[in-house]
């Protein structure tokens, strides 16, 4: 509801206003205190969707008042609690899928009505469908290995137009995810070309091995033409980039099924944290600024980072718990 006490008024606006002054300077790398945003969220008890949506009011207007809540109408989104959304959710998750899973099929094509993975799983909950079936398991085909370096899981991602101040040039994220202890690199690539993925993946592979003794025997991706195609005859993958990079490091290469991203789920994941954490709704000063932060966000994901699906440890730690 609108502010209508001045007291209440300016005492919120003074607190806003704080905030605003703090996150400038952790953005800017200044804070006394708080060298990632998230950090910063957490100690102000602050949800970012909420704070992010005021601060960017703020900057387009120019104007303190701006920071003010404003009345709430309907909102379109209340359709994702629609008996058709609810249904569909539950026909997927008896066809065996989890909630990542369900909101990764389901975003394609219901686009912004797709509810969040907390909301399917709340949906799921009060249906009764949150707990694992046993005929559910069964029918899933999980990847799960016991040694780092068995598989990795790669991919390319696109990020936002205009990420660099002042820049309209696309850039990618090539990154490598170990499945077993969820370590992962990533490099900003300039475009998807094979030859471009071909050579950071080299030097991907170089930084596994070099960082933390880690040699691939096995890598997953999708059919994308930059990493070449399952159909391929092999005497033509020989003229591939990446393909003939693999068969020069004696690595397998391994293929999702087409249409299928949570069959390559770790590195799905991998891009939904790293968006969520460090890249999303942010303007980097240049690439090396963006190159820089990125490192920075790594070493905190592979060291500091606890991850639910491995226990709720740093995957540093799930590296190392092999020797214990």
């Amino acid at each position: 509801m609108p502010i209508k006490d001045k007291t209440i008024e300016r005492n919120y606006l003074s607190h806003m206003k704080q905030l605003v002054i703090e996150y400038e300077q952790v953005k800017s790398k200044i804070h006394p205190r708080f060298r990632f945003v998230t950090d910063f969220y957490k100690a102000k008890g602050l949800k970012r969707q909420n704070f992010i949506k005021y601060y960017n009011r703020f900057k387009l207007n120019q104007s303190f008042s701006s920071l003010l809540p404003k009345k709430r109408g309907r909102k379109f989104g209340q359709m994702k609690y629609h008996p058709f959304i609810r249904n569909k959710i539950a026909e997927l998750r008896n066809q065996g899928f989890g909630r990542y899973e369900i909101f990764d099929l389901m975003l394609p094509k219901y686009g912004r009505l797709t509810p969040s993975a907390s909301t399917i799983y709340n949906v799921l909950k009060e249906k009764g469908l949150n707990k694992s079936d046993p005929r559910m398991i069964s029918c899933k085909r999980r990847i799960i290995k016991e040694k780092a370096g068995d598989l990795a899981h790669m991919d390319c991602h696109r990020l936002a137009k205009g990420i660099l101040e002042g820049e309209d040039t696309p850039y990618f994220l090539l990154s490598v995810v170990d499945d077993f202890s969820r370590i992962s690199y990533a490099v900003v690539i300039e475009d998807l070309t094979a030859l471009t993925v071909s050579m950071n993946s080299l030097k991907l592979f170089s930084l596994f091995y070099q960082v933390y003794g880690i040699e691939f025997k096995e890598v997953l991706t999708d059919n994308g033409s930059e990493f070449g195609r399952k159909e391929t005859k092999q005497e033509t993958k020989r003229n591939h980039p990446f393909e003939r990079l693999l068969m020069e490091k004696n690595i397998v290469h391994r293929y999702t099924r087409p249409y299928r991203p949570q069959t390559n789920g770790k590195v799905e994941r991998f891009w939904r944290s790293i968006e969520d954490e460090l890249l999303r709704e942010e303007v980097f000063k240049d690439k090396a600024t963006l190159e820089e932060d990125l490192l920075s966000y790594l070493t905190y994901f592979n060291h500091l980072r606890r991850h639910q699906g491995i226990g709720n440890i740093t995957p540093y730690e799930k590296l190392n718990s092999v020797s214990e």
